[in-house]
């Protein structure tokens, strides 16, 4: 500490014993203000913290709910806010109590509600990016309006690692993320959602799935050792350049309006028909044959 003497007094600097935002203007969520409350209006002390106003959000330690009576019904954060809200997760981890598995996964503690973070207004507009969600009761992210999901590990959580509400009305924009070990399907999205760069994989459904009527694009993935279907394709779905092997059922599972090519199924469907439905604009490999 630096002293300062002024007309023969010693002047202590002041510290403040009080949380400070970051110094790039993002307010900070770590264990001690997720304890006091106050992170923003509405925010009560406990978790879960609750996000009610727009604006950037950073971890600055991790979140662990395990600790807490019945932790697989407890969910870390929930966002109220009806505009864009960032939750930088600065490569801290939210963690639930939650253990995944064998294959496929087996969980427990079998049941729970907990999510690691929840945005289910319509009218969110969610980012959230670099860090880890893992062991939560139910689901690792969910959320119900437009969302931005980058650079996350979810794994271990007991029913899937993100939903788009049943995959009816949230669409995301999924990219390099990893997916895996989660107890059912590992992503469920709504129409117009678009997952590129994931590796997907050991999951206890379906890897990724886009449902309904709408555009979107499954791009560039490595979606592997699923025990359902490794990509599932709604109408108007692009599955384009992946790289789909091992999982228990289809490599790709589409309605007839799905296109799909440059995709490299192998091994999918105990060894029997690779892709059904879709329509195929490009070539695809199947089992290092031209697909039919």
């Amino acid at each position: 500490m630096r002293l300062l003497c002024r007309a023969g007094f010693l002047v202590l600097p002041l510290v403040s014993s009080l949380p400070v935002d970051a110094s790039d203007g993002k307010i900070e969520i770590n264990k001690a203000r997720a304890a006091a409350g106050g992170v923003t209006g509405s925010d009560t002390p406990g978790f879960p913290v609750t996000i009610d106003a727009s604006g950037s959000y950073i971890l600055t330690s991790n979140l662990d709910v395990s600790g807490q009576p019945t932790p697989e019904n407890v969910t870390a954060i929930v966002v109220t806010a009806n505009k864009e809200v960032t939750i930088d997760l600065n490569g801290f981890s939210i963690i639930g109590p939650v253990s995944c598995t064998g294959g496929p996964p087996v969980c427990t503690p079998t049941g729970g509600s907990g999510i690691g973070i929840s945005a289910t207004s319509n009218n969110n507009k969610l980012t959230v990016k670099n860090g880890t969600i893992r062991g939560m009761g139910v689901l690792g992210i969910d959320f119900a309006g437009a969302a931005i999901l980058e650079d996350l590990q979810l794994v271990s959580n007991r029913f899937s690692g993100v939903i788009g509400t049943g995959g009816s009305s949230g669409h995301a924009l999924m990219r390099n993320c990893i997916v895996t070990y989660n107890g059912l399907s590992a992503i469920i999205l709504g129409p117009g959602s678009e997952v590129s760069s994931c590796s997907v994989g050991g999951n206890g459904g379906s890897g990724i799935t886009i449902n309904n009527n709408g555009q979107g694009s499954v791009i560039n993935n490595n979606v592997w050792n699923n025990f359902g279907h490794g990509i599932v394709a709604g109408i108007g779905i692009l599955v384009l350049g992946n790289t789909v092997s091992a999982n228990g059922g289809f490599g790709l599972n589409a309605v007839t309006s799905a296109g799909y090519g440059h995709n490299v199924f192998n091994g999918n469907n105990g060894a029997g028909a690779e892709v059904n439905g879709g329509f195929q604009i490009a070539p695809n490999l199947c089992n290092t044959a031209s697909c039919p």
